[in-house]
């Protein structure tokens, strides 16, 4: 036998099995990696698809509830404009029924004489009335007659002496929202 051959550190059956038995642990952890790897890297696919439907369904969620919520103002705003409307409509209306309650009082003040209608306008901001009166005395009945009709508070703006004898005399009533705001 040659000294070589007799080379334990060199026999190639224990070569062999120290190769295997060096190895073998660190295969089966890398395979033990690989796998828990995949496991991993699958759960934290499903995860991301679960994460995605849920934002989805949030998505059309909110949709829905953006479209309700936008109907649901333009259905207000409709319901307010609407009630504005029926407002301004019953305001016109009153104010139409007050003017011709003042001209039925207006005539009747006329027939009982001493008071001549010169001019009467009336506007968005006042009314206004011009007389002529035949006795300045007249002035605070034509006034409480003009209350009396619902006409509002009507003021003396102007009375003057008229060189025939007359008096001229200018009223004005300012509408109710005027008088609020004066009020104030």
């Amino acid at each position: 036998m040659r000294h070589a051959d007799l080379n334990l550190l060199n026999d190639p059956r224990r070569s062999s099995r120290l190769g295997v038995w060096l190895f073998s642990p660190m295969a089966m952890g890398g395979m033990v990696g690989v796998l828990a790897g995949l496991i991993w890297g699958g759960w934290q696919n499903w995860q991301l698809e679960q994460l995605q439907q849920q934002r989805e369904q949030l998505q059309s969620q909110w949709r829905a509830l953006s479209q309700q919520r936008d109907a649901h103002s333009r259905l207000q705003s409709q319901q307010l404009m609407q009630q504005r409307m029926r407002t301004r409509a019953g305001q016109w209306a009153q104010r139409q029924h007050d003017w011709l309650v003042l001209q039925r009082q207006m005539h009747l003040q006329l027939q009982t004489g001493g008071v001549q209608l010169q001019r009467w306008q009336g506007d968005v901001r006042q009314q206004s009335l011009q007389l002529t009166l035949s006795d300045p005395a007249l002035l605070p009945d034509l006034l409480e007659t003009l209350r009396q009709a619902g006409a509002g508070a009507w003021a003396l703006e102007t009375l003057e002496r008229h060189p025939a004898g007359a008096w001229r005399a200018v009223l004005v009533n300012p509408p109710p929202s005027l008088r609020k705001e004066a009020a104030r």
